[in-house]
């Protein structure tokens, strides 16, 4: 895909900012949005902003890219190139912001702000770009798939993939969450086989049997299943090296 038809593309999206909701936020909470704003705040205090067209130099992503497994997929790196834009909602997904500046770090700040996602997600060869809406899943997060370092080349079904299979990359993780919920769900059960069964049934005073094994009901099945799943990182980590 040529580049006339990259920013084509980035222009109709960014078209649909401010479709879904109202690009103003109060600049004391969202303070990005008060670098991109444009007139004075409204009557309620928000401040009314837009994505300006910013070319910033393809060199900015040289700092990115040596701390990344990977570059970004074509059509994600031009358009970090060609705007600038704070967190926006649209709709089925909040874009994370790609904040204004002489270089693209703040950006890096952005979709690294969270560690633990960072951690599990950069291993898969993904990143997060976006999260769940404000006004609905706001605890999903969605990645893009990095495309191979190398030559530049056309945009093509390999980098589409890299934005449509990002819930793969996360289907690991929740399964781990699930699991981790039946286990603490399921600790009722655990604490009736502590507590009506086995040695432990029988030690005193009973009070204090009954905090222990409450406590006990939920953490050591925890343990035990956080030292599985290290396990099988281990092993996974081991047989991609």
């Amino acid at each position: 895909m040529r580049i006339e038809q990259q920013d084509g593309l980035l222009a109709e999206f960014i078209g649909t900012f401010g479709k879904f909701y109202e690009l103003a936020e109060y600049a004391d909470i969202y303070p990005i949005v008060a670098e991109l704003a444009v007139g004075e705040p409204d009557d309620l205090g928000q401040t009314h902003w837009q994505p300006p067209g910013i070319e910033t130099d393809s060199r900015c992503l040289d700092p990115l890219y040596a701390k990344l497994p990977g570059r970004f997929p074509l059509l994600y790196e031009r358009f970090v190139l060609t705007y600038r834009w704070a967190e926006v909602d649209l709709g089925r997904y909040t874009l994370l912001a790609n904040p204004p500046g002489p270089d693209l770090s703040r950006l890096l700040n952005e979709i690294s702000k969270d560690p633990a996602l960072w951690e599990s997600l950069i291993p898969t060869g993904y990143i997060q770009f976006a999260k769940g809406s404000d006004y609905g899943h706001h605890h999903l997060r969605m990645g893009i798939r990095f495309r191979p370092a190398g030559p530049r080349r056309g945009l093509g079904l390999h980098d589409g993939d890299g934005i449509l299979r990002h819930p793969q990359g996360l289907v690991e993780i929740h399964k781990e969450w699930m699991t981790r919920a039946y286990i603490v769900t399921f600790a009722f059960v655990t604490f009736r086989v502590f507590s009506d069964y086995g040695p432990t049934s029988h030690l005193k005073p009973v009070n204090d049997l009954w905090i222990t094994l409450a406590w006990a009901s939920w953490v050591v099945p925890l343990f035990i299943t956080e030292l599985i799943f290290q396990l099988r990182r281990m092993r996974k980590a081991s047989a991609r090296a």
